[in-house]
Formats: structure tokens, C-alpha cells, sequence
């Protein structure tokens, strides 16, 4: 026989908050719409069993009402109160979502097109990009836990439930029993599986991988009959390829299996990664805003993110030095190109002696010494060449003869020279 509800419909909580009915129920609580009637709002109100209370699940709740509300990010629910009922048991008060989950939305076995669903999951990975960021790890992404909610005429995507969350500045073990498992079965992470305690963001990169196959496909990467099958498909089984369903294409295949590799070191590294290169994935298909009408440009592939989604290296020592390698890749490339344009700056320079020498005075203003000639012989016409400027003139045995008159210079234009004078190089000098 069922055990009776310890809530009713009117019940007044905490003075202010009246329950109107039930939402939904799990294990461990049940969330009612409520109105706060202090100031006539509609809340959400997660009241935890009074029975549940052997797994902690009060100081979970405490601890989900703290993590959501250090977070205060657009697809993660908004907190606005915690507190306690005349009899001792703990609830959170939360905003009441418009929407439908997305669990409902797949059903049994229905998909989303590809292009909508990476729209509609984008904004929970900038979530759980913004959780990470705080220190804070979900373990517990699935479709049961994304609300479709409504926003003008676009949707908004909530992240709801941080009651398992990992923070790494508290003692979280005090919550978490050895070798207890934390979270669903189908969508935890092989670290999780595990029983690991060294969970980190990459078991949410797991999880939101697993969710993004299932609403492109209908189908779970890893389904078996019972736990134990499933979490072993989960530590040593492949999935299957999307494109085997008909979903999606290569490119978005490729991004799903590096978010479901099982060495963590094999894996995306952060939720950033895989959200830019989903990001990617979308402008490729002429799509440029996600489900909230926000442009995957501005969020995605901004100053603040990597140029480019790569993938994970297969060990993390090669994850980490894959930046560094990259950036003196671009810094060898950029020297050796500065070296390429010098050598060519040097070919094309004059001459070192022609560069330094100062320009000689134009041919037709240089002195000219006559040559001396002997007494009888006929005069030097004008055109016949002039003697360098070094000669010395011949002695004259007879020293009462008469000197001929020089020839007058001929007229040149100064500002013209001849391209084949020595110092013709000036003319090409650059400065």
C-alpha cells in the first residue's frame, strides 16, 4: 500500500507558501507549484520526503540551493529561497519555468532534427561552461534536468536539480558514500561508473554528449537490460555512429565520439571546446543563432575562446602542450618570413661604395685641361676626347712658343647623365 502524502493541497509552508499541486516526484522529493503570498508569486517549491533524510538528502539540498545561486546564469533556474516547515523538513523555493521538459519532448524513442537540437543544447553547455568556471560540477546532465521554458518567441533551455553537484572549495564527501553511485545510470560517465572520487568537468562533457546522441538518434549510447550490463557497456562498449541512424553527418559524429571517449585525457577537454565547435557545426549550416535567438558568433567564437575546437590529444601531456606548439608553429612562420623580405631588401640596395660615395658633378661641368701641341701641328677640334684630368702637359723645348687656347666645353643638360656611367646606380637608389 502506498504510504500516504505528507503534503496536501493549502498546506502552508513557512508562513508565506502555499501549495497549489504537484509538479512532479522523485525518490527523494516532490516539487509543487506554490504561491508565495507575501507577494503574490508564482514559485516552484522542491520539498524533500521526510523519510529521504538517511542519504543526506537535506544538506543536498542545501548545498543545490548554494550552487545555483553563486551561478545566476539565464539557462540555469533561478533560486530565491530555502527554509524549513513546521515539522522540520527542508525545501527550496524556486522560479516556476513555462515550458516542457525535454524528457517529454523526446519521448519514447522520437528525435529532434540535428541542427534544432544542437540550438536547443547550446545554451545549457554555456551553462555548464559558467558552473565549471565557479568550480562546480553537475554530474547529473540529462533531458529529465533541461526545461524548454518559454521566452517571448523563442525558447530558453534550463539546467535544473544541482542536488549532487560537486564544488571543489567543500567537502563534498560528506555527501557521498564510498562507492555509492551519484547520478543516473544511462548517463554517467565511465570515472562514474567507476565509483571514482576524482570527478571533474569532463563527466559533465560526458553526460551532455550521451544527452545531445540521444535527441538527434531517439536512442541512448549504452542501453542494456539491467544496471550492472549497462554500466560495464558504459567502462568497455563503443556506441554506435549517429550516421547508422540517420542522424546528423559526419562532422557532428566526430564531435559526439570526442565527448564520449572513455579516457578522460582522450575526452573534450572542457565544455567550452565542444560548445565552439558545435557553434562551428551550426554556421556550416547556414544556422547563426541558438534557441534563444543569440548569435553563436558573439557567445561561442569571441575574443574569450579558443580560435579553434580541436580535438583531444590521446594523452593529456600532448592536450596540454597543443597550444604551445601551435603558437611557435605561427611564431616560426611569422620569423621566417621577416628573413625572407631582408634578404630580399638586400638583393635589390645598391652597391655599399655606390650607396656612401656623394653624386658627381655633371660631365659637362667638369674642369678640362687642354693638351699642349707642338708648334705646326693642326689645331684639336672641338669633339676629340679630353684628357683625364691627371695628365701632365709634354715640356716644350721652345719656352717662347705661343700655348693653344683652350676649346670651349660643350653644353650639356646637368640634370641628365649617361645609364651607363659607373655611378649610374644612383638614379635607382631607393631613398
Amino acid at each position: 500500500m502506498d504510504t500516504p502524502p505528507s503534503r496536501f493541497p493549502g498546506d502552508l509552508l513557512a508562513g508565506k507558501y502555499r501549495l497549489e499541486r504537484p509538479l512532479g516526484e522523485g525518490g527523494q522529493a516532490t516539487v509543487w507549484e506554490a504561491h508565495n503570498v507575501a507577494l503574490d508569486a508564482r514559485v516552484a517549491l522542491k520539498l524533500v520526503h521526510p523519510d529521504a533524510d538517511d542519504f543526506g538528502q537535506a544538506e543536498r539540498l542545501l548545498r543545490e540551493a548554494q550552487a545555483v545561486a553563486r551561478l545566476r546564469h539565464p539557462a540555469v533556474v533561478r533560486v530565491f529561497d530555502v527554509a524549513q516547515t513546521n515539522d522540520g523538513d527542508w525545501f527550496i523555493v524556486m522560479e516556476l519555468l513555462d515550458g516542457e521538459c525535454l524528457a517529454d519532448k523526446l519521448g519514447e524513442g522520437r528525435r529532434v532534427p540535428a541542427t534544432e537540437a544542437v540550438r536547443l543544447l547550446l545554451p545549457i553547455a554555456e551553462a555548464l561552461v559558467a558552473a565549471h568556471a565557479a568550480g562546480i560540477v553537475h554530474r547529473d546532465v540529462k533531458p529529465e534536468n533541461i526545461v524548454l521554458a518559454r521566452a517571448g518567441k523563442h525558447l530558453q533551455p534550463k539546467l535544473l536539480d544541482f542536488g549532487i553537484a560537486k564544488r571543489r572549495d567543500t567537502d563534498w564527501k560528506r555527501t557521498t558514500a564510498k562507492g555509492v553511485l551519484m547520478g543516473t545510470p544511462a548517463y554517467l560517465s565511465p570515472e562514474q561508473a567507476e565509483c571514482a572520487r576524482d570527478i571533474d568537468q569532463r563527466t559533465d562533457v560526458w553526460s551532455f554528449a550521451v544527452t545531445l546522441y540521444e535527441c538527434v538518434t531517439g536512442h541512448l549510447p549504452f542501453d542494456d537490460e539491467t544496471e550492472q550490463a549497462l554500466l560495464r557497456s558504459i567502462m568497455t562498449g563503443e556506441p554506435r555512429s549517429i550516421l547508422e541512424h540517420s542522424a546528423g553527418d559526419a562532422e557532428l559524429w566526430r564531435l559526439l565520439e570526442g565527448g564520449l571517449k572513455k579516457s578522460r585525457a582522450e575526452r573534450w577537454q572542457s565544455m567550452q571546446l565542444l560548445g565552439a565547435g558545435l557553434a562551428r557545426w551550426l554556421l556550416a549550416q547556414g544556422v547563426t543563432e541558438d534557441a534563444r535567438g543569440v548569435s553563436l558568433e558573439r557567445i561561442w567564437l569571441g575574443s574569450t575562446l579558443p580560435p579553434s575546437a580541436v580535438m583531444p590529444r590521446t594523452t593529456t601531456h600532448r592536450t596540454h602542450l597543443a597550444p604551445r606548439v601551435a603558437r611557435w608553429t605561427a611564431i616560426g612562420a611569422g620569423a621566417a618570413v621577416i628573413v625572407l623580405l631582408a634578404v630580399a631588401s638586400m638583393l635589390t640596395r645598391p652597391a655599399p661604395a655606390a650607396e656612401h660615395a656623394r653624386p658627381a658633378a655633371p660631365v659637362a661641368q667638369l674642369p678640362v685641361v687642354p693638351e699642349v701641341v707642338p708648334v705646326g701641328a693642326p689645331p684639336v677640334a672641338p669633339s676629340a676626347p679630353v684628357a683625364p684630368a691627371t695628365a701632365r702637359p709634354e715640356a716644350n723645348p721652345k719656352k717662347n712658343a705661343p700655348r693653344a687656347r683652350p676649346a670651349a666645353p660643350p653644353t650639356a643638360t646637368p640634370a641628365l647623365r649617361s645609364s651607363s656611367a659607373p655611378d649610374g646606380l644612383r638614379l635607382m637608389n631607393p631613398y
